[in-house]
């Protein structure tokens, strides 16, 4: 994950380091020039035990970065940390000015969605405040969200409390996703609090009420353990085997792809495997978090394992084009005689009633092999973008819910282009079966 922290002070230099230290890409800035060019030289303006060789080693690694080129650090990144300081005013209150400030010039260099954490030392209310201060300043469309995340730093040790907190605080908008974040900080002691922040930022609210604590673990494990995200180029999964469901899962983290799912869904059925169910989301920075259920195969865990990780690997070898879905799908199981007698009428709506933001597209007809891929791929030769779709099968019927938008990232309005895609879906389902 690409991240940049705004003022290279005590809070700054010790989030910085600390994210970098764990594979992230850290743009360290702040409008001192002298300052930067010290940092830049290797001298550290402050002192803290451990700091000046954490930060050496990351600078020689390539992973941490001194600017006094604030806008470029803050439109390189996915993920901005306001780190300023907040001194206190002739009456004792924090002076927000530098908070202020900071907001104003993120507001100048937002180019695509970003999140905010606001971890500067700030009273309640400045969570609100910061994100008023940019969208009163901001010049373009893209969206945002402000995240707080105060620090809990001591001076002497605040490396180890960096990266090895013995709390948290995140502050969010939902209640329920509030807790659910509580309680899975509860069972990683062991992630360092900066990057546990950067875990938890990159979801929407629904995320934590969709999945379970355990998929929750594995999925911060899965994306803080590898770096995943720095420069954008990661793929990471996580295989996990579930002998009481019959199921085994596979959690994929990757940059977003327009045929992703349908890479997926190949890459299942071509290796003999039953896609029961799937949850597929973009996280806040554009990544992809796709959660693929597969109807178990083999008596013991660790052979499922073994397959799990077979598929995982085909699924990144199309992405990097080591060889194409087409090829692969041409020795597709045959559908079972029982569908072929088995009768369900198909169905396709479109509904833009469910969401604000995406066009619903339901889809529920007999499940037969490499149906996921023939419907992803048909919705992607649509030109449709699949932000987000909900896999379910019921014996032998699947209802699939996918939720796109246009190239451009608008709903789909228009009633000729909905009867168009209608019919497309239509033919694939047909298709499958003879009709």
């Amino acid at each position: 994950m690409k991240v940049a922290t705004i003022g290279s002070g005590y809070v700054g230099l010790v989030t910085a380091a600390s994210l970098a230290h764990m594979g992230h890409a850290v743009w360290a800035v702040d409008i001192d020039d002298g300052k930067i060019a010290e940092l830049q030289a290797g001298r550290i303006p402050i002192y803290e035990p451990g700091l000046d060789q954490l930060i050496a080693a990351n600078v020689q690694d390539g992973r941490l970065t001194f600017s006094t080129e604030v806008v470029e650090g803050i439109r390189e990144a996915d993920i901005v940390f306001i780190t300023v300081g907040t001194p206190s005013d002739e009456n004792g209150s924090a002076d927000l000015s530098s908070v202020k400030a900071v907001a104003k010039t993120i507001a100048s260099g937002l180019d695509r969605y970003k999140i905010i954490v606001n971890k500067s030392t700030v009273p309640v209310g400045s969570t609100v405040l910061v994100a008023r201060v940019i969208q009163e300043n901001l010049k373009t469309a893209h969206q945002f969200d402000v995240v707080s995340n105060p620090e809990f730093l001591r001076e002497g040790s605040a490396v180890a409390d960096a990266m090895h907190p013995d709390r948290i605080v995140v502050g969010v908008t939902s209640e329920r996703a509030a807790q659910a974040i509580a309680a899975l900080r509860e069972k990683l002691q062991d992630i360092p609090e900066a990057g546990f922040a950067a875990f938890t930022a990159l979801h929407e609210p629904d995320y934590w009420l969709r999945t379970t604590p355990d998929q929750q673990v594995r999925h911060a494990h899965m994306i803080t353990d590898a770096g995943a995200g720095a420069g954008n180029e990661a793929f990471v999964t996580d295989v996990s085997a579930h002998a009481f469901e019959g199921v085994t899962e596979i959690s994929i983290f990757t940059p977003t792809h327009p045929r992703l799912l349908a890479m997926i869904a190949g890459a299942c059925t071509s290796g003999g495997a039953n896609i029961v169910g799937a949850q597929i989301t973009t996280t806040r920075d554009g990544h992809a978090l796709d959660i693929i259920r597969l109807a178990r195969e083999f008596d013991r865990s660790e052979d499922e394992e073994r397959r799990a990780e077979r598929i995982a690997g085909a699924i990144r070898a199309l992405m990097e084009g080591k060889f194409k879905i087409d090829d692969i799908m041409k020795n597709r199981p045959k559908p079972k005689e029982s569908l072929k007698v088995f009768s369900v009428e198909p169905q396709v709506v479109i509904d833009n009633n469910l969401s604000d933001a995406l066009t619903v597209i339901e889809i529920n007809c007999l499940d037969r092999p490499g149906l996921l891929y023939d419907l992803t791929r048909e919705i992607a030769d649509a030109k449709l973008d699949i932000a987000s779709a909900h896999i379910a099968t019921f014996g032998e019927k699947v209802v699939d819910v996918f939720y796109v938008t246009d190239l451009a990232a608008n709903k789909v309005t228009n009633e000729a282009r909905q009867t168009a895609i209608r019919k497309r879906l239509h033919r694939v389902l047909a298709a499958g079966y003879g009709g």
